[in-house]
């Protein structure tokens, strides 16, 4: 598990672990630490073709924050960590009963919440808001900039090549009081189930919007539906008994994919 240390005798010299920096002047809201869960898609490492989601997580705290002193034996998991996987816990979590995107209410918002709060509470303009949203995406693409050959030496090994293979990844992401970002870590199987309405919104859309980025068709719910198409190929078929390329059961030319989702950004 995850846990804060003032001493290094705290850390275990026999576990395999990673240390890591504290950050101990976040942005806080209203009293409360918060990290942002940004949403990536890769569909490509040779070149690199990377999508950040538009929309994300912004997870609290459900303790008041105040700084950790050295030595200090206040390390209370609730009110230094963020992930959701601690606070649901505690007995001050708010769980979210709606799919408000724009609602600032509860211990989980979505990013958009959060551009909202910056510019109507903290009376930040438009462009310094995406000045904020700017900077995120660099700290993201550079993350995935800088383990590029990693990446590519293990697809190799794998066999896998660039066009049929795409992956879902985490960043979550810490804004310290300047509004400086800072990457906190990468989840290569982030949690994607939905445990309130809002993420079943949020984390909906983001499935909606991957399957079509990486071509995957929509798929029918009709229980007859492979005997028609059994049926419309063998009429289809010619010489060899195969459809020609590039034709669909019906004889139709194949359509293009569609584009990216308006939802990703490249």
């Amino acid at each position: 598990g995850i846990k804060v240390v003032t001493k290094m005798d705290q850390v275990s010299k026999t576990k395999p672990g990673i240390v890591q920096a504290y950050l101990s002047s976040p942005l806080l809201i209203d009293g409360y630490k918060f990290d942002i869960r940004v949403y990536a898609v890769a569909t490509s490492f040779n070149p690199l073709k990377l999508y950040i989601f538009s929309n994300g997580l912004v997870r609290f705290s459900t303790k008041r924050y105040c700084k950790v002193k050295r030595n200090s034996k206040d390390r209370s998991r609730f009110m230094h960590l963020t992930n959701y996987s601690v606070n649901k816990k505690s007995a001050d979590f708010e769980a979210r009963v709606d799919a408000d995107m724009e609602a600032c209410t509860g211990s989980k918002w979505s990013l958009l919440a959060l551009w909202k709060h910056l510019r109507e509470v903290r009376g930040m303009t438009t462009a310094e808001v995406d000045k904020v949203w700017s900077d995120m995406k660099e700290v993201v693409s550079k993350t995935f900039i800088s383990a590029e050959g990693h990446f590519n030496m293990q697809m190799g090994l794998l066999s896998l090549k660039r066009h049929n293979c795409f992956e879902i990844w985490g960043v979550d992401i810490l804004l310290d009081a300047k509004l400086k970002p800072w990457l906190v870590e990468v989840n290569t199987c982030p949690d994607l189930s939905a445990s309130s309405p809002l993420d079943r919104a949020i984390k909906g859309a983001l499935f909606s919007d991957t399957f079509s980025l990486v071509g995957v068709p929509v798929c029918s719910h009709n229980p007859n539906r492979h005997e028609k198409v059994e049926k419309a190929m063998q009429g289809q078929q010619g010489p060899g008994g195969a459809a020609r390329r590039g034709e669909s059961a019906k004889g139709t030319r194949l359509k293009k994919p569609a584009p990216p989702p308006d939802k990703f950004e490249w």
